[in-house]
């Protein structure tokens, strides 16, 4: 899988995940992560390499697990 294609999944998974929380993007914002930065993250056009402490904070704030695996970036409940 080509770094392209991961940062592509976890936009995905990151817009799946908000919208099935019903949470706006600066919902994140309570978490560490600025909305600018999330913004970012969320827009596939943007390569945005998160650290692992922004992987955590996202993670802490939609109380799931981000597994990322050469098949792809996905986000579990």
């Amino acid at each position: 899988m080509k770094k392209e294609d991961l940062f592509k999944d976890l936009s995905k998974e990151l817009v799946k995940i908000r919208a099935d929380r019903g949470e706006n993007q600066d919902y994140v914002e309570n978490f560490g992560v600025s909305l600018k930065y999330y913004q970012k993250l969320e827009s596939p056009k943007v390569m945005k390499n998160p650290s692992l402490w922004i992987l955590y904070c996202l993670a802490k704030a939609f109380k799931v697990s981000i597994v990322i695996s050469p098949k792809g970036v996905q986000i579990k409940d």
